[in-house]
């Protein structure tokens, strides 16, 4: 399975989504390996700091750039699960894994800034069902409002996504301070103290290993 993160919005949770997954699909048992297509490199530095910890379990994160599609295609033949951070709108890392991945996520955060590159992100997403059919595509909302009062924003969110053919997943990440401070460590939520934040990676890489089991199966997916 080929999870690809990209967006062209900063600051969205993209690096951090990708790392907590790949803590989790290896909490699960999964071989996986880790992708660091984004030039600024947040996803490598989280990995060598990983390294230094030997109480952590290993994920392997590897840096490509430029056309990573040959290179992506090799490591999916090694790994159960193959994790892109893929940084820069429109880059040639971004296209290159589109044409090999098979869920592709796309976070936003509930802020009007980030809503409004949803129409950006439609003609991507138009542009890259032109390159891979299969392929699914799925926003997350991150980094979410925890009072009720504000789930509202949220729901709104979710109903702008989905009016741009980016539907969101179930599982979303809130603001937590668990996630920024489990990254200096070179931690996963999974490994950290906030059973919440914990739970919100562990439903959401369930709900990709089940959209994932369906696409082979051929099922609807709603």
């Amino acid at each position: 399975m080929i999870i690809l993160l990209g967006c062209s919005v900063g600051g969205s949770g993209k690096s951090t989504i990708a790392q907590n997954l790949a803590a989790a699909f290896t909490h699960k048992d999964k071989s996986v390996v880790l992708v660091d297509a984004d030039l600024r490199k947040v996803t490598t530095r989280w990995g060598n700091k990983r390294k230094r910890n030997p109480k952590l379990k290993r994920i392997d994160v590897r840096q490509h750039h430029g056309n990573i599609a040959s290179d992506v295609a090799l490591l999916k033949q090694q790994y159960d699960v193959v994790i892109i951070d893929c940084g820069g709108f429109e880059s040639r890392e971004l296209f290159s894994a589109i044409a090999v991945c098979d869920i592709m996520l796309i976070p936003f955060r509930v802020r009007r800034r980030d809503l409004e590159s949803l129409e950006d992100m439609e003609e991507i997403a138009l542009k890259a069902k032109m390159h891979n059919l299969s392929m699914l595509m799925f926003s997350v909302l991150s980094q979410c409002p925890t009072l009720p009062t504000q789930y509202p924003r949220i729901w709104d969110a979710e109903k702008a996504c989905k009016s741009f053919g980016l539907p969101a997943l179930k599982s979303k990440t809130f603001t937590r301070n668990a996630y920024d401070d489990s990254d200096e460590f070179g931690m996963s939520v999974i490994e950290y103290t906030d059973r919440k934040a914990c739970n919100e990676i562990i439903n959401m890489a369930n709900e990709i290993e089940d959209i994932f089991k369906k696409m082979i199966n051929g099922d609807a997916i709603l």
